[in-house]
């Protein structure tokens, strides 16, 4: 279920070497759009064409009638607070899914629902993806207000986290500033090891020749064990920690970047947020078959 209130991962990162890795783009995905009715800000982002619509008439959430007793007993009837939440349950196809979201790329990997192993049942949403894999879901979010903190929340389960070389990072899970993860973001990342790291990107071309500017910490803690539900990950901008703003991953209740990682000038001050969840290979090594799954997504803008 979607519960809206109030109101596409990562890229182009490094391993822990600090080198950069390029934004891979390019014309051989697939992208939707679902949020035609949006504010005008998000309308006069999106008019950049980076996404193409979807058709009108695809599902969403909020057109779905009254709620039963199975919607009414689901994980995000219980998370009235939140800004967004999405526990995939009302969503009989993933093509369903693309259109209650903003945006999707799928390029060298696919999406699927796991129903047999999800925390709140019916469904998880799990991403597979190969060497080079965008295979991401994205959804937008106008910004009245400069925020306080973005925090982006989820379970996490892996089934096979790959073989990331030491030039490459997968995105998992991300905060962009604008609609598109081009538009720069702070994301989750799993690079070489396997390793979890926090990182920032700027706005990018998204052509193999910008990698834009970036930052990367690794995160401590040891590596979430393949095929079990690990606590909650979360990926969290807080613009009141400093004068930049900082970027933290969080383990459940456990701050993973010591010290958080401070975002530049030009990350600061947004009026379109969006989030972004999947399998998002970038550098210049291979990262092998990635295969991971979330379900209970919360974000909050305050």
């Amino acid at each position: 279920m979607v519960r809206t209130y109030g109101l596409a991962t990562a890229a182009s990162l490094a391993a822990s070497s600090g080198m950069a890795l390029s934004a891979c783009g390019g014309n051989n995905f697939t992208t939707g759009n679902a949020d035609a009715s949006l504010e005008a800000g998000v309308a006069t982002a999106e008019a950049s064409g980076r996404d193409a619509p979807a058709p009108s008439d695809a599902p969403s959430p909020s057109d779905a009638g009254s709620p039963g007793d199975a919607a009414s007993a689901s994980w995000c009837a219980g998370q009235l607070s939140h800004t967004f939440c999405e526990d995939f349950d009302e969503y009989a196809s993933v093509n369903e899914l693309f259109g209650a979201w903003s945006s999707f790329q799928q390029t060298n990997g696919s999406f699927k629902f796991d129903s047999s192993n999800a925390p709140s049942p019916p469904n998880a949403l799990e991403v597979i993806g190969a060497n080079g894999a965008q295979v991401i879901v994205v959804k937008t979010f106008p910004v009245e207000k400069q925020p306080s903190t973005l925090r982006l929340e989820f379970d996490l389960r892996f089934n096979s986290s790959g073989n990331v070389g030491f030039l490459s990072a997968v995105g998992l899970a991300a905060i962009a500033f604008g609609p598109s993860v081009s538009d720069g973001y702070a994301a989750l990342v799993v690079g070489n090891g396997p390793s979890l790291s926090g990182a920032w990107l700027d706005t990018t071309d998204a052509g193999t020749s910008d990698a834009g500017t970036f930052k990367i910490a690794n995160a401590t803690g040891t590596f979430p064990a393949s095929g079990v539900w690990s606590a909650r990950y979360a990926i969290e901008v807080d613009y009141t920690s400093s004068t930049s703003g900082c970027v933290q991953v969080f383990q459940g209740t456990t701050a993973l970047l010591s010290p958080c990682l401070p975002l530049p000038p030009q990350l600061l001050h947004p009026s379109v947020v969006s989030i972004s969840l999947g399998d998002y290979a970038a550098g210049f090594a291979s990262t092998g078959s990635i295969d991971v799954e979330f379900d209970n997504v919360t974000f909050d803008i305050e």
